[in-house]
């Protein structure tokens, strides 16, 4: 979870190197606001937790034992969890995707305050 949150940094910077302009100007307004609107992307944030919840049904499968050599498991109605992977995707969705794009924000705020102004350069 840890690592997750810290690669939002990365995904900031990315973000703001892609639209450096309009970063910049939600930064120097320091407007928090703006710049998570500037960072959500619904669509991506939608797949993430589609993904989140696929690969928690894939890890978190009661597997009794393989039959006859079988490598993976059926899937079926039958199939049980060690968690429920929807909650899993509701954690993911509610707590951890808001704990990195605050950290996103955070970072955004602080990004120019080391880097020398137009006038210096």
């Amino acid at each position: 979870m840890a690592t997750r949150i810290y690669f939002g940094l990365f995904v900031a910077e990315s973000k703001f190197r892609s639209e450096r302009e309009t970063a910049t100007a939600l930064i120097k307004a320091r407007d928090r606001d703006g710049l998570m609107a500037f960072i959500t992307k619904p669509e991506v944030e939608r797949k993430n937790v589609q993904r989140v919840v696929l690969k928690a049904r894939t890890f978190s499968q009661t597997i009794a034992s393989a039959e006859g050599g079988q490598q993976v498991p059926d899937s079926s109605s039958q199939t049980s969890y060690k968690v429920n992977p929807e909650f899993v995707g509701r954690v993911f969705e509610e707590w951890i995707m808001p704990l990195t794009k605050d950290v996103e924000v955070e970072y955004l705020l602080a990004r120019l305050d080391g880097e020398p102004s137009a006038e210096s350069r």
